[in-house]
């Protein structure tokens, strides 16, 4: 059901039409088009449909991480051992593999934001 829901409200916020077809495991970013401002405004309307207490960047900390000097080194663009623990321990509910590579690029970590890791993302701030 979280799914479903998830996808409804992806595609509201998009303004795709409701019997579009989409691919659960594709980058809402990448894929899809995603913006900055639909990721707030799909936050926002996850927030109020699942009663959770969660800021955006609960939903997708990747992005605050990348400006945490303990979590990522701008000037050399790596992520730090903590960085990439916390990265995995977030990407967990994707079903995506491990990632090690400390030079890993933020665009590349994208493709991790799909349908899927919402509503997994969800059912875990329940």
């Amino acid at each position: 059901m979280t799914i479903e829901k998830v996808t409804e409200i992806f595609k509201e916020v998009m303004y795709m039409d409701e019997n579009e077809a989409l691919d659960v495991n594709k980058s809402l970013f990448l894929d899809y088009d995603m913006t900055s401002i639909d990721f707030i405004d799909f936050s926002f309307e996850i927030k109020k449909a699942f009663s959770l207490s969660a800021e955006p960047d609960d939903i997708w900390p990747i992005n605050k991480m990348a400006t945490m000097p303990e979590l990522y080194l701008a000037e050399n663009k790596r992520w730090t051992e903590e960085g990439l623990k916390q990265i995995n321990t977030i990407l967990a509910c994707s079903g995506r593999p491990i990632v090690d590579d400390h030079a890993i690029e933020l665009r590349f970590l994208y493709t991790f934001f799909t349908l899927k890791y919402v509503s997994e993302k969800v059912r875990e701030l329940q």
